[in-house]
């Protein structure tokens, strides 16, 4: 099956992917996922040609099935080149993080069975656009 969507953290190291559109992409306002990714900005359309990241307490994230996530590191395998934190105010929320260059990457959230993506890791075009923008941005807050 083709990869609709691949990512990886900074230094390549951990790569990652799926093979659907995300079941929910959205914005978080919630500040456990400001702390633990560092994210506070979001991209917004000033005209059809440009996009400028403006300072907002927003995390967007892109949650994919679970089944239909996938590792696709080439290097080490994930349990080697990760680590994992598990969030004490939701046990069922584990955050992965390269261990190589630190990139919170992905997390997994058991109750739901679904990989969260975040945005800040996908792939951008030499303008720093974001990739199939169209299809990603987010459709709920």
């Amino acid at each position: 099956m083709e990869k609709k969507r691949k990512s990886s953290c900074f230094c390549g190291q951990v790569a990652f992917g799926a093979v659907s559109h995300p079941v929910l992409s959205a914005y978080c306002h919630c500040t456990q996922c400001q702390k633990l990714t560092g994210e506070y900005s979001y991209p917004q359309n000033i005209s059809n040609q440009r996009w400028v990241y403006l300072a907002c307490l927003l995390v967007h994230t892109m949650h994919f099935v679970d089944t239909d996530f996938r590792w696709t590191s080439t290097g080490d395998p994930p349990e080697t080149a990760l680590d994992t934190y598990d969030n004490p105010l939701k046990l069922h929320k584990r955050r992965y993080r390269c261990k190589t260059c630190g990139v919170c990457a992905v997390s997994y959230n058991k109750m739901t069975r679904r990989f969260s993506v975040y945005t800040g890791v996908v792939k951008r075009d030499a303008d720093g656009r974001i990739l199939n923008w169209e299809k990603i941005k987010p459709a709920a807050h």
